[in-house]
């Protein structure tokens, strides 16, 4: 159970919603980022794991304003009872 846990939380949190949301933030303010860079692998050992706090944190984040969206959608303007 923890190894799916694990799989889940790194895959989907971490890579998919933390790495884009920042890759997509600094492209809109004009501050191109690699890939590469954002997960950590073309810096030194501080930098990587700063990087993977980074996304980890803003992953959450992300998850949070998502969940709290499809709630207030849901129950109120689809369900407005």
């Amino acid at each position: 159970m923890d190894l799916i846990f694990e799989l889940i939380l790194r895959s989907i949190i971490v890579n998919g919603l933390g790495l884009y949301s920042r890759y997509y933030f600094f492209n809109m303010i004009g501050k191109t980022k690699s890939i590469s860079y954002l997960k950590g692998e073309k810096s030194r050992d501080v930098d990587s794991i700063s990087q993977s706090v980074f996304n980890t944190v803003i992953g959450l984040v992300v998850l949070a304003i998502i969940s709290f969206s499809m709630v207030y959608f849901y129950f109120g303007i689809i369900n407005p009872n």
